[in-house]
């Protein structure tokens, strides 16, 4: 097979989360087709951040879900802003941006601790430097407003072409 085709690695992508006992993460231009298959076949473990009615062009077509162990973390609010001047529309580009970005968000409680836990799943636009710039001074404002007090997690994907 195709080591980019989806159908050749799906099974791994899955064995190899499973294998290493990850609990929480980020995932990048996650198709519907693809979060349905990790749905189905990542057992004790939710994905926020694609809806199917969102599904549409730019940052709809290849959203950032967050993935995360129902039996470690509570979901309590998530989120998704677009990386742009105006973040609460959706597909909207700004600067020098190729395609419209976003970053979804999560406030999770940790089960074991109780600690809160704020997860941003960032996708930078690969084209833009201007944008790439203006997006992280976006994200870095929303996690201050955002995040609790007892931890953050950025993830971030650099494209750069």
């Amino acid at each position: 097979g195709q080591p980019t085709n989806w159908v050749d690695r799906m099974g791994v992508v899955c064995a190899c989360i499973d294998r290493h006992g990850f609990e929480l993460l980020g995932l990048q231009e996650c198709s519907l087709e693809q979060s349905a298959y990790i749905r189905a076949h990542l057992k004790g473990w939710t994905l926020v951040g694609v809806a199917p009615e969102e599904i549409d062009e730019g940052a709809g077509k290849w959203p950032n879900p967050i993935i995360y162990r129902t039996d470690r973390f509570k979901l309590l609010d998530w989120g998704r802003f677009v990386l742009s001047e105006t973040p609460h529309l959706s597909l909207s580009r700004s600067w020098d941006s190729r395609f419209p970005r976003s970053c979804t968000w999560a406030i999770l409680r940790d089960l074991r601790g109780g600690s809160l836990i704020a997860h941003f799943n960032v996708h930078l636009d690969n084209a833009g430097e201007v944008a790439r710039e203006k997006a992280m001074e976006l994200v870095i404002g929303r996690i201050r407003a955002m995040a609790p007090p007892s931890a953050a997690v950025f993830q971030v994907r650099f494209v750069l072409r």
